[in-house]
């Protein structure tokens, strides 16, 4: 029905939006045609298939929980907010446009490296639950983010300098090395009352890292780390460790 509906639409449409659960299935239709579209949301249906590329006019895409596969085209700079969760996508995520605000691609298949963070306005980033690999861009540490994602990976490396502008970090559920690199702010006591709480004390790790507080602007309140080898000890220099920041109450 929809993609009857798109081969004669064209110049005029602007918003595309489907609010019913599974109102439509098939192949994903093709939107690069529609060339005034500015608000595409097709998500909770049941499309397949691969993504064509984006129309040059696109602010917001939403294509959650489909059955969409293969890479994310490249989005054009116009783009504000990208959903893209619960599919089967793949390949790397291509870059951030100049625009994003907001990227959500997690629950997918995604492979590769991290995007770089160098856009002026991205507050949120989410691709948990992937096959990302290698480390978190430099550029992470100089970004306006707030909100980041990146659990369940196989990243690896040291986690860079945090963002003032951090309020919830996660890292759970990756390769990490000892972060070193991270700025730490000793001031903020471990509180029994945090929904995680550090146990590298009793993995005899003691002194991998601290968990103290993170970032010198205090948005990011406390940083625990969870260093969990199973089958090994941990020790001192590189070693798998789980890395969970939490917002507490100071």
């Amino acid at each position: 029905m929809i993609a009857s509906f798109l081969a004669t639409a064209t110049d005029y449409l602007t918003e595309l939006r489907s609010k019913i659960t599974n109102l439509a299935a098939g192949v994903v239709p093709n939107f690069n045609n529609l060339g005034s579209l500015t608000t595409l949301i097709i998500a909770n249906n049941s499309f397949l298939g691969q993504l064509s590329r984006w129309p040059t006019t696109l602010v917001f895409v939403d294509i959650r929980r489909n059955q969409i596969d293969g890479p994310i085209p490249t989005l054009p700079f116009t783009t504000s907010h990208a959903y893209f969760d619960c599919n089967a996508l793949s390949d790397a995520i291509p870059p951030l446009p100049n625009n994003i605000i907001e990227f959500c691609s997690n629950s997918n298949q995604h492979t590769g490296s991290l995007p770089e963070f160098n856009t002026p306005y991205l507050v949120s980033f989410n691709a948990t639950d992937n096959q990302l690999n290698g480390t978190i861009p430099l550029s992470f540490s100089s970004s306006s983010l707030k909100q980041f994602e990146v659990t369940n990976n196989q990243l690896t490396g040291a986690i860079p300098n945090l963002p003032s502008s951090l309020t919830t970090g996660k890292f759970d559920g990756n390769c990490f090395s000892r972060p070193s690199s991270v700025t730490f702010k000793n001031s903020c006591p471990i509180a029994s009352t945090c929904s995680s709480q550090a146990d590298c004390a009793q993995h005899n790790a003691t002194g991998i890292v601290d968990c103290v507080a993170a970032s010198s602007s205090g948005a990011l309140q406390c940083l625990f780390t969870s260093c969990n080898a199973p089958g090994s000890t941990p020790t001192n220099g590189n070693t798998t460790c789980t890395v969970s920041f939490t917002v507490c109450d100071s």
